[in-house]
């Protein structure tokens, strides 16, 4: 009986592990875009009124910008999904500080997907 080569036995195991490490990572990838996208969506939806939130051109300009880009957020610390949650929890706005955050009572879901959405503008830049 003939063995295979070494060399294709090898090839053949890395190749096994490889395809099922891709197939283990595709769903989380998924996952992320899909959390990513909710973010965006939720962001446009709840935060267009005082932030830029993307650059895309579709979106429209916010009647009063008073607060930072979401470019600028995401550069900042303030973008880690902790930092984050804690911001949004303790934000409100007031009668003697009308311009200041409201609160949006945001679930953690929401706020993870708005973490999510801010983590991949870091990436892109």
């Amino acid at each position: 009986m003939a063995f295979p080569n070494a060399s294709l036995v090898f090839v053949l195991a890395v190749a096994g592990t490889l395809a099922t490490e891709v197939l283990a990572v595709s769903p989380a990838r998924a996952e992320s875009a899909a959390a990513i996208q909710a973010g965006k969506d939720l962001a446009i939806d709840k935060c267009a009124p005082c932030h830029i939130v993307s650059a895309q051109t579709s979106e429209p300009r916010p009647s009063k910008s008073v607060g930072p880009s979401f470019m600028e957020i995401a550069q900042s610390s303030k973008a880690a999904p902790e930092a984050l949650r804690v911001f949004l929890r303790s934000t409100i706005s007031s009668v003697s500080h009308p311009a200041g955050m409201p609160h949006l009572e945001l679930t953690d879901e929401q706020i993870g997907a708005i973490a999510a959405y801010l983590s991949s503008l870091r990436q892109t830049r």
